[in-house]
């Protein structure tokens, strides 16, 4: 596997766990999140909460932006350069909630993309890798 630009990737199920030992090998610090079988927003934000660093934390499950803002700072506050973020279970949450599947994907992209922004990231760039499983 070569090496990658920021942003989210879409992968199979059945590769999602090689990609881990793939991209840890590449020197990425590799986050894990599951949404266990459920959908919609709160289920997201719980799956959030519960792997990556979020600053400030977030406390309530109502806004998007806020959970992009703190994903951001808890990120951009690391000191890894490379991260990974690998969604393993999302099928289900796509196929039982598409439109808030496609919010949580929309925040988790624009985090990646704007870590990567030199100048958003006030000089200190992120090379930041969402991966979804989707089939």
């Amino acid at each position: 596997m070569t090496d990658f630009n920021s942003g989210l990737t879409w992968v199979r199920d059945d590769e999602i766990y090689s990609l881990a030992s793939s991209v840890a090998r590449q020197g990425y610090r590799v986050y894990s999140m599951t949404t266990a079988g459920g959908s919609g927003r709160a289920a997201f934000f719980n799956a959030v909460r519960a792997a990556l660093p979020l600053d400030p934390p977030v406390v309530s499950s109502n806004s998007l932006d806020a959970l992009s803002d703190s994903l951001w700072g808890g990120i951009h506050s690391t000191d890894d350069q490379k991260i990974a973020i690998i969604w393993e279970d999302s099928l289900r949450f796509f196929e039982d909630s598409p439109e808030e599947f496609k919010d949580a994907c929309s925040v988790l992209a624009e985090v990646a993309e704007s870590l990567a922004d030199e100048t958003f990231a006030v000089g200190r760039p992120k090379q930041v890798r969402v991966f979804v499983s989707r089939e």
